[in-house]
């Protein structure tokens, strides 16, 4: 709004001419104080617009500014983390590798080579264990410790009737040492033996399928 037409706006308009010449001081008095009025509405209008224009405007500089700043820092914010997880993928996989790496060495090989060295097949504990239940076994007479009747034959080489089959094999082992009847695994059976075991040479692993017959 400029100033020289809100003067104007303000300026008391032309009195006019009344048939009662009586009224015309207090129409006058009037006119003026309407025209103070409008003087000051229009000042305390143009004090308000001003102040307004004058805060607008660095609150439209302000609000370009911030947006910018705000932009740049969250694509800081975005790299650093990326190369945080990747930190963090690079770790996890080295820590496994390691892990597997640990887990290789921990197995321990049984038989090195593949083969097993003698007599290391069976732990201190089972060989304990066996021997509890073979002891066990003798007590009651039951298995291999249960008697059996022998042929006049085998009776003649073992020299009891009555026998368990560990008693027998212990006594043939003893007849066939005691007349060096045998070279490693392969025995030579004499007159005597050949009765019981009927071959003129046969292999130790066979002995046990012959005996049958003449055991009960």
């Amino acid at each position: 709004m400029d100033p020289s037409c809100l003067g104007s706006v303000a300026t008391a308009p032309e009195i006019p001419q009344l048939s009662n010449p009586s009224m015309e001081p207090e129409l006058a008095i009037v006119v003026v104080e309407t025209g103070k009025v409008k003087k000051e509405i229009t000042k305390a209008t143009l004090a308000r617009t001003q102040q307004t224009s004058a805060k607008k405007k660095p609150a439209k500089k302000k609000a370009a500014k911030k947006p910018t700043k705000k932009a740049k820092k969250p694509k800081k914010k975005k790299a650093k983390k990326k190369k945080a997880k990747k930190k963090k993928k690079k770790k996890k996989k080295k820590a496994k590798k390691k892990k597997k790496k640990k887990k290789k060495k921990k197995k321990v090989v049984k038989y090195p080579g593949g083969k097993r060295p003698k007599g290391n097949h069976k732990s201190k504990a089972m060989k304990a264990a066996g021997k509890k239940s073979a002891a066990a076994m003798k007590k009651k007479g039951v298995g291999l410790f249960a008697t059996k009747t022998l042929s006049a034959d085998l009776a003649a080489v073992c020299g009891k009737a009555k026998m368990s089959r560990v008693e027998v094999t212990k006594a043939l082992w003893g007849y066939i040492k005691k007349n060096k009847l045998n070279k490693g695994r392969t025995i030579t059976p004499d007159a005597k033996l050949k009765k019981v075991l009927p071959s003129n040479s046969l292999s130790m692993f066979k002995m046990a399928g012959m005996l049958k017959k003449h055991i009960k």
